[in-house]
Order: structure tokens, then C-alpha cells, then sequence
């Protein structure tokens, strides 16, 4: 299966949850501003994580998602 795993982080600790999940999976693990779009080709998973701040995701991982097709 190929998946990715994608996070942001403000303090850290999303991307600790991040790197486990991905190792568990057997998936790579990916900052949001570091994505490339080839990287989502032929997915059949995406986990994506962030911090909640008021209820949100961060700005960088709301723009992110956004921009998805």
C-alpha cells in the first residue's frame, strides 16, 4: 500500500506522533511545507496531523489542504 504521512507542528509533538505513525505504516514521513506533488501520485492513504488552534488546523495545513485537488 503507499501512503505518506503528512504533519505540521508548532511545539513538536504532532511530529513525534507523526514519525510513529509513519514507521508504523512503513510510510514516509512529511512536514506540510515540504510536500511535493509527486509525492501524492497513486496514494491509497493519507494521513494528515496537525495541532488544533481554536478549533482549526494550522494555517500552513488548512492552505494545504485547500490547495488540494
Amino acid at each position: 500500500m503507499k501512503a505518506l504521512v503528512v504533519y505540521d507542528s508548532v511545539f513538536g509533538n504532532t511530529g513525534k506522533i507523526a514519525q510513529a505513525v509513519g514507521a508504523a505504516l512503513g510510510a514516509p514521513v512529511v512536514r506540510v511545507g515540504d510536500v511535493q506533488a509527486e509525492q501524492l501520485s497513486g496514494l491509497e492513504l493519507l494521513v494528515v496531523g496537525s495541532p488544533t488552534r481554536q478549533f482549526n488546523a494550522t494555517p500552513a495545513m488548512m492552505a494545504w489542504l485547500n490547495g488540494l485537488a
